[in-house]
């Protein structure tokens, strides 16, 4: 195929309960949806979009270009963080944004100084604090204007998903 050629794909994660039909349907569309995916310097394809299918309906729809993914995969793996992490940060982000490129980096400050997790930590906090600027900044500047927001709070969504601990034990049994 050459230098030239291009790959975009979808990832589809859905609840047990979802029909076969709806989960394949879904799987297709979120291929198509990622080879439209554009860039904002006009450049489409090499790009993957992720679906998380819940059990009630709802669907969690995360896409971005490879580079933007690779960040979020170092982002969720080097370190040991709690899912909660993620949550919080989708939920600051949604209520108060970044406004430009340049306001990421203290952001993440601000961010990582005023979690408990990183007390008495401050190597794993200026970590993750880079790991999550250099993710935010890659997504800016690889995402229309329009879906900025959007996907930020969606791929943080899908690190507390991909994280979440789902072990349930039940029993006296210890």
């Amino acid at each position: 195929m050459g230098r030239n050629a291009t790959i975009s794909f979808g990832v589809i994660i859905a609840h047990h309960s979802v029909p076969l039909a709806i989960a394949l349907e879904n799987l297709w569309d979120t291929e198509k949806k990622a080879k439209e995916h554009k860039a904002p310097d006009g450049t489409k394809k090499d790009a993957v979009q992720v679906r998380v299918l819940y059990g009630n309906g709802n669907i969690l729809k995360s896409t971005a270009k490879f580079d933007v993914f690779h960040r979020w995969q170092k982002l969720i793996t080097d370190q040991e963080l709690d899912s909660a992490i993620f949550e919080q940060a989708a939920s600051l982000w949604s209520q108060h944004p970044a406004p430009n490129v340049e306001a990421i980096l203290p952001w993440t400050k601000a961010f990582c100084d005023r979690r408990d997790q990183f007390q008495g930590d401050e190597t794993a906090k200026k970590q993750f604090q880079q790991y999550l600027a250099e993710f935010l900044k890659t997504l800016w500047k690889t995402t229309s204007e329009i879906d900025k927001d959007s996907e930020v709070r969606n791929w943080l969504k899908l690190a507390a998903f991909t994280l979440r601990n789902r072990d349930i034990k039940l029993g006296g049994g210890v």
